[in-house]
């Protein structure tokens, strides 16, 4: 299959940096530990947390690359460069294969990923050589005919062809040489089958013990062993250390133009010269990996890629992205997406520490390490941020919640306090029976509209804590018992209804929601009803019990929708919910077959992740079937996206999270963040003075997309005349917003002109209206 991707290797077509036209995707991944570094003759590429970006040096301009732009897949494993006929391979984690032209097209070798050859497809390095590819695997040599792209052949080395891994792979031009084990072995270039095993002999033996990187460096071959460089000893046949770098967790070795270099945990070693008599600098900055490019070294850290000038001085690249591609939990405050990697459970997951923003197509990560939190913890570190909240009188104070170290209260970015059991007078507990700064397990943070802070401190038997306006931290009257026979309470999710409302998501097994109505007075429960549902009785009469009950979401209705892990929960007649006979509902659906049958919404499937949108739909992620949107009826199914017809990084949704004012669904996966531009926005109240906002405005000649209309007011009627006054397109706002396609009633393309947008509200008493206009080109 030929695509193209929309930035060629050697020449770079760039796409702008605007905001996301409506029904189409973004990616956003994490691009900071680089394992992999490759030039090429403009660009340098690096491979980081299986994704792929590249640096043009002239300009120092930075490009990211995903299925979006072309790529098969998201996950790379490793990559190669081949000089000669200037092309790119991709080698994926499912064994996919792209390779990619100077000109930027991709062609995909899917052979190998569709092979059942071997459970293990990993590849461990490529090798180049006359329009070939040879790829060491984790079963064998893998051929490639980059002229008829396709594979070529297959060599299994073992003995009676037994498979086994192949470390490296070069050539001197009489021989093919394979390191497989702690032996080289060799075949001759021509005039042998190289399919036989027996064809293959041992050039060397006695090699290091878990040898790896097997390359030809100025006539000599060199291997990499427990962070060592070894050299082979022709006359001896033995492997001395040419360069010993003190790390023993490994190195990464590249070679180009008579030039070795060698990464590690340590430092960066530069070899010219021969193995004999190697001239070798060293470098102190950790690498993962390294090349050479015009005289400057570039290296792979854990801080992105670097630049190593010819003056010493440095420079770092890094993309735009969050912190880590993991994710858990996601919130909409106040403009801003925060997306929170912890992992909850009886022990933690050991995620990384960080609150990761994102407003305006740009993230920004509070780190624990550089935000002061990690100090105020105890023995200096914390793990596994899992929720936030904003103070609502005053936005420069932020909390967020650490599943083991409690509440970390920050000032203008700063951490400045720790609130966990010592510090909160005992309120904020340890988890079950631990006595330990590391088990306090808080998650679930919000404020109410008085500024109390509330939050779930979970493993114990009073798991609903508050803090008040005075810093004093206060154990919640509750009539509930949290506790189960066979468990403690975890909750996910803590959620303070339009109503007032307190509802509580424990994630436990089995699962409950609890609902709270405190009237108000929260330190006395003598006026406090509660109810926990430990199952969900239908309007039916079927009781469904699901093991999960992963989180919850008010619908513009006042609705309170659940996802379980037996599908989608709903609460209407929430002022009833207290009453011994309150049904719950799901929504049913008709087959409309001639059976009379109907299917409830989404039986049976492990429902994860909801949003509602501006126009009160709701977006339903699942654990392995990606993702849906539902009409805000829940009786039809508008869109059902999946890593089959969409970029979705993976079918296994953790969160989503609505952006109501741009329209921007962020969709946490198990395998990374993405967005989708949704063609709804919350409505307005009342329509903006200025009228409404439409873009993109002009809209020129090369655009292709929808043209939206942003800052409606809910069910608005939009009418859309040309320059005569003649009506060339109405329709009704998609919440806030409507997209029309520059098309009239006839489905052509309008003229070029100016159009007028009337914009109207019928359902509004004293009958509203506004007005905008568009500049279209052709």
């Amino acid at each position: 299959m030929k695509r193209h991707l929309l930035f060629a290797i050697l020449a770079l077509v760039c796409r702008s940096v605007l905001a996301l036209p409506v029904g189409q995707w973004d990616m956003h991944f994490a691009y900071d530990t680089v394992n992999l570094v490759l030039s090429t003759e403009n660009k340098v590429f690096a491979v980081t947390q299986e994704r792929l970006f590249s640096v043009t040096p002239a300009d120092g301009t930075i490009d990211t690359y995903t299925r979006i732009d072309g790529l098969s897949a998201d996950r790379i494993q490793t990559a190669a460069y081949d000089r000669q006929k200037k092309l790119m391979l991709l080698y994926y984690s499912d064994a996919d294969v792209d390779i990619i032209s100077s000109q930027g097209d991709i062609y995909n070798l899917p052979d190998i990923k569709n092979s059942n050859i071997a459970p293990d497809k990993s590849v461990n390095q490529i090798y180049f050589r006359n329009g070939h590819a040879y790829l060491s695997s984790n079963f064998g040599i893998i051929n490639l005919n980059l002229d008829k792209l396709e594979v070529a052949d297959t060599y299994i080395l073992g003995d009676n062809y037994s498979k086994g891994a192949v470390y490296g792979f070069c050539c001197d031009g009489n021989y093919f040489y394979a390191l497989t084990g702690n032996v080289i072995k060799r075949a001759p270039v021509s005039g042998t089958n190289l399919s036989d095993y027996n064809n293959w002999g041992i050039f060397a033996d006695g090699l290091p013990e878990d040898s790896r990187n097997l390359l030809m460096w100025n006539g000599t071959f060199v291997v990499s062993s427990a962070g060592k460089c070894h050299y082979f000893d022709a006359e001896n046949g033995s492997w001395p250390v040419l360069s010993d770098c003190g790390d023993d967790t490994g190195i990464s070795l590249q070679q180009e133009d008579g030039t070795l270099v060698i990464s590690c945990g340590t430092s960066l070693q530069i070899c010219t010269g021969t193995a004999d008599a190697p001239e070798i600098t060293t470098l102190p900055y950790p690498a993962y990996s390294a090349c050479t490019k015009d005289g400057d070294i570039w290296f792979g850290a854990a801080s992105g890629l670097v630049r190593c000038k010819n003056d010493g001085s440095l420079e770092s690249y890094l993309p735009d992205g969050p912190a880590t591609n993991l994710g858990q939990f996601s919130y909409f405050i106040d403009g801003k997406v925060y997306v929170c990697p912890g992992l909850i459970g009886m022990d933690r997951g050991y995620y990384p520490a960080v609150l990761q923003a994102y407003e305006n197509g740009r993230w920004t990560n509070i780190k624990a390490g550089d935000s002061g939190a990690a100090a105020l913890s105890p023995d200096g570190w914390t793990n596994d941020f899992t929720s936030v909240a904003i103070d609502p009188y005053d936005k420069n104070r932020m909390f967020i919640s650490a599943w083991g170290e409690g509440v970390f209260e920050y000032e203008s970015g700063q951490a400045i306090k720790l609130h966990n059991y010592e510090t909160s007078g005992g309120v904020l507990h340890y988890a079950a029976d631990y006595n330990n700064g590391h088990v306090v397990r808080v998650s679930g943070l919000v404020f109410d509209n008085d500024g109390i802070l509330w939050l779930g401190n979970c493993y114990q038997n009073d798991p609903l804590k508050y803090m008040t306006r005075d810093g004093v931290w206060h154990t919640a009257a509750c009539k509930i018992n949290f506790t189960a026979p066979d468990y403690l309470p975890r909750i996910s999710q803590l959620m303070i209804s339009s109503s007032g409302l307190k509802w509580i998501v424990n994630n436990g097994a089995p699962a409950a929601i609890v609902v709270i109505d405190d009237g108000g007075t929260y330190e006395n429960d003598s006026d406090d009803s509660a109810r926990q549902f430990l199952n969900f009785t239908d309007q039916n009469g079927n009781v469904i019990s699901p093991t999960y009950c992963y989180q919850i979401a008010e619908d513009r209705n006042g609705a309170v929708w659940a996802v379980t892990s037996e599908g989608p929960v709903i609460f209407n007649n929430i002022r009833n919910i207290f009453d011994s006979d309150y049904h719950c509902s799901r929504i049913l659906i008709p087959r409309n077959d001639g059976s009379g049958l109907a299917d409830f919404l989404l039986d049976g499937v492990e429902t994860k992740a909801i949003a509602v949108d501006g126009a009160n739909r709701k977006w339903i992620g699942t654990s392995n079937a990606g993702l849906y949107l539902i009409s805000a009826d829940g009786q039809r199914q508008i869109g059902h996206f999946t890593t089959d017809n969409s970029p979705l990084p993976s079918n296994d949704i953790q969160s989503l999270c609505y952006d109501k004012e741009t329209g921007e669904l962020i969709i946490v996966t198990q395998a990374g963040i993405c967005s989708y531009m949704t063609d709804s926005t919350e409505p307005v109240k009342e329509f903006p003075k200025d009228g409404p906002i439409v873009y993109p405005n002009p809209v020129r000649q090369d655009y292709q997309g929808p043209i939206t209309i942003k800052g409606l007011e809910e069910n608005s009627i939009v009418r859309i005349t040309d320059s005569a006054g003649n009506l060339v397109y109405e329709g009704t706002s998609t919440g806030g917003s409507l997209s029309w396609d520059g098309k009239n009633y006839h489905g052509n393309n309008v003229a070029a002109g100016i159009y007028y947008i009337h914009c109207s509200n019928s359902n509004s008493d004293d009958n509203r209206s506004s007005a905008a206009k568009v500049l279209i080109l052709r």
